[in-house]
Formats: structure tokens, C-alpha cells, sequence
């Protein structure tokens, strides 16, 4: 199974690859380019980059996303080295109640990626089943070179 995160620059190119058979899913990044015209998509997976002091923006992010009609949620958090973007467990923990609350309530798959669940003591696993492969054919363990699991 193939995935892609996209930021949404060329949403046609996007659903013509997904159209294809190519895709089995797609991230799309909210708040990037054209991502509402990918957000209901049945193959996007709206993603929530949840950074410090983001609360309110994730919150705003998931109901627009569900108002267009996503089914597909994931939080994800900031994994790099700057203290000013790095959430705290509070935030974290905040985050991932309103996912889990929303979930019922708009009937939609929503899921927190392994960095918060790990962050939050949630699970010790990381990328379990996940490859990442550059543009170039490289093949990474994480996503991200400055994550502090990787």
C-alpha cells in the first residue's frame, strides 16, 4: 500500500494519482495550499500539525475539515528542535481528548501518529509498518532527521 503527504499544491495531480489506483491513501496537510479541495476526498487523511500553543488551531483545522466532509483525521506533532514549536504534554494531552471526543460525535476515523502517543506514554512502538522513501530512492526510519525517537 502507497501513501503521500501533500501539501496541496497541485490538489488535480493529487486525485488523478489517487483516481489511478496509485495511492491507497494521502495526508493532506491542513492550512496548505488548496488542502480543502482534497479534504473530503475518500482517500485523505486531513493531517493536524499540532504545535506550541496550537490548540485553538487544531481545533479550528479538524471542524473546518469535517464541515467539507473529511473522514479522516490524524494529529500530529511537531518533531523538530525548536522550543518555540514544541508542544508540551499538557497541549499534547489536550489535543489528543478533543480527537477522541470528536470522534464519536462526527463518526470519523481519527488517530494521534506514534511521536504524541509516545510523547504521552502512550506506546513505546515508532513507524511500525512505515517506510519512508525520499524522492531520491532513500530510505528513512522516521520522517523526520530531528525527532528525538528516531
Amino acid at each position: 500500500k502507497t501513501g503521500l503527504t501533500t501539501n496541496s499544491q497541485d490538489p488535480k495531480q493529487v486525485i488523478k494519482i489517487a483516481g489511478d489506483g496509485l495511492l491507497y491513501q494521502f495526508g493532506v496537510s491542513a492550512g496548505k495550499g488548496s488542502w480543502k479541495d482534497l479534504t473530503a476526498h475518500p482517500h485523505a487523511v486531513v493531517n493536524l500539525l499540532m504545535l506550541k500553543n496550537g490548540l485553538e488551531q487544531v481545533i479550528k483545522w479538524a471542524m473546518e475539515s469535517i464541515k467539507i466532509g473529511a473522514k479522516k483525521i490524524l494529529l500530529i506533532g511537531y518533531k523538530g528542535t525548536n522550543p518555540d514549536f514544541i508542544p508540551d504534554k499538557v497541549e499534547l494531552s489536550q489535543a489528543f481528548a478533543f480527537m477522541t471526543s470528536i470522534r464519536k460525535k462526527f463518526d470519523l476515523d481519527v488517530a494521534a501518529d506514534d511521536y504524541i502517543r509516545r510523547k504521552l506514554g502512550l506506546t513505546n512502538a515508532c513507524a511500525a509498518g512505515f517506510v519512508r522513501i525520499d524522492v531520491y530512492g532513500k530510505r528513512h526510519k522516521c520522517c523526520f532527521d530531528d525527532c528525538e525517537f528516531s
